[in-house]
């Protein structure tokens, strides 16, 4: 079984979260990223991650809504010009 096998995690194992926030599917970078942006703006960590997230539904909720917001005009029996 070579390949695409997972292991499984052993059941004394746990996530790592943050207030609640998994924090596994962060690297080691964007961990660093987000503390200089924490102590920069002087906000916890935890504050900021919830503030992208509010941030990011925001945007998607935004594009999810852009088709209904799109005004679409008859078409004209005659070319402009004409």
């Amino acid at each position: 079984m070579k390949g695409n096998v997972h292991m499984k995690n052993p059941p004394n194992l746990v996530k790592f979260r943050l207030n609640g926030v998994p924090l596994d599917a962060l690297d080691q970078k964007r961990m660093r990223r987000l503390r200089r942006t924490s102590d920069r703006m002087g906000v916890p960590i935890p504050d900021l991650i919830s503030e992208i997230f509010g941030q990011m539904i925001d945007v998607w909720i935004a594009e999810a809504e852009l088709p209904n917001k799109i005004v679409k005009f008859p078409a004209s029996v005659r070319a402009c010009g004409e």
